[in-house]
């Protein structure tokens, strides 16, 4: 991904990226949970010097997203899909864009549906026309 972005950002040519999204586990994360030098660096140039807007998408909870964010700065993601799309967050502003929360009731202890309920409950509501 970045030596891609970094041939074109090198040789001056026009750039016709507006928004880069990346994945986390896997691709922008190492073994170590950790982004490389290189990637940041060069995610933060291409936002202070391009107007290149960084978006982390994962499927992951939000706490884990921003944990990432918080360690390498602030244009490191301008905004952040979790939750396999449930979340969409502004880091910016730290305003939510779009959220749904899910709520499912069962019982732990033995991973069976609730006495008196005949299957898995669930409620499904989106904040994101609010």
């Amino acid at each position: 991904m970045v030596r891609e972005f970094e041939k074109g950002y090198r040789r001056g040519v026009n750039c016709m990226y507006k928004m880069i999204i990346l994945d986390l586990d896997g691709t922008l994360l190492n073994d170590y949970k950790e982004v490389s030098k290189e990637n940041v660096d060069l995610i933060q140039r291409a936002y202070n010097e391009k107007g290149i807007i960084s978006v982390i998408a994962t499927g992951r909870p939000l706490g884990y997203a921003n944990e990432i964010c918080n360690l390498y700065g602030n244009c490191f993601a301008n905004y952040i899909i979790a939750c396999n799309g449930a979340i969409i967050k502004n880091s910016e502003n730290n305003e939510y864009i779009h959220k749904v929360a899910f709520t499912l009731f069962f019982s732990l202890h033995n991973r069976m549906p609730i006495d008196g309920l005949s299957s898995f409950d669930f409620n499904i509501s989106s904040t994101a026309d609010k």
